[in-house]
């Protein structure tokens, strides 16, 4: 699948560990994209040193601002928005960066609460985008998952999240930045290898997706999960469900 644009909301735990890598097999594939959007309107603190891929220099400093002039050095410049993002400023990102709303894209969530993952999730079912990837990522203290919803030519390729999980659908927590989120609570505690476990299951999807390279150099349909599950102490991670093509259609 060729993607036009690609939108990763969060740039801390797992965003860091991701976004380097993501933006080369982006820039470097057939398929791939450099028109990257990068969002988080967190700042970059002392404590994140344990497990964020960030320079001391940088504490203080917005997080999404920080990750895109790092991979401007090392690559290409991205569009950053240092905001905490909700449905309708979700929407208003997508619908201002497609200049054909048929275009297909991929939407990547790296942060820690289900509110901003539901939407995330509304946004795009009220756009009523008829190509859409989202993939979801998270993690708690050393185990966590990657979830896919799909759309292609406006039929669901995937189950669609909210009719999997209660917890997404009925969020007990709040989008940062918002009335009534705990702006002081203390994070949870998570392994650095738990991050960058999320960020490698984010991969192999996208490549999968993408297409995987031959030794001739011919792209060839990968086959994806629509959940990865993995434990970062034992070692494991699991594809959840049947593999998964996209359907051979031409999107105009």
């Amino acid at each position: 699948m060729q993607f036009k644009h690609v939108f990763v909301v969060g740039a801390g735990g797992i965003g860091s560990h991701l976004m380097e890598s993501l933006g080369r097999l982006l820039a470097y594939h057939p398929n791939g994209t450099r028109n990257i959007v990068l969002i988080d309107g967190d700042s970059y603190e002392e404590k994140n040193r344990i497990r964020q891929l960030f320079d001391a220099q940088y504490v203080g400093k917005n997080k999404a601002e920080v990750l895109a002039k790092k991979i401007e050095d090392a690559l290409f410049p991205i569009r950053y928005i240092p905001e905490y993002i909700d449905k309708e400023k979700f929407e208003q990102i997508v619908s201002s960066t497609l200049a054909n709303r048929r275009d297909p894209f991929m939407v990547v969530t790296a942060v820690d609460n289900h509110a901003t993952r539901k939407a995330i999730i509304e946004a795009l079912d009220a756009g009523e985008y008829p190509n859409f990837v989202f993939i979801s990522s998270g993690n708690g203290y050393a185990n966590g998952q990657i979830m896919t919803y799909v759309k292609i030519l406006g039929e669901k390729g995937t189950v669609h999240p909210f009719d999997k999980y209660d917890d997404l659908k009925y969020p007990d927590d709040h989008i940062p930045g918002t009335p009534g989120c705990q702006a002081e609570a203390p994070s949870t505690p998570q392994l650095i290898t738990a991050n960058a476990s999320a960020a490698l299951g984010v991969l192999w999807i996208v490549q999968a997706m993408l297409g995987i390279p031959n030794q001739e150099g011919k792209i060839e349909d990968g086959d994806w999960f629509e959940e990865l599950h993995f434990d970062s102490l034992r070692m494991k991670i699991a594809p959840q469900g049947d593999r998964l093509k996209f359907p051979s259609v031409e999107i105009k």
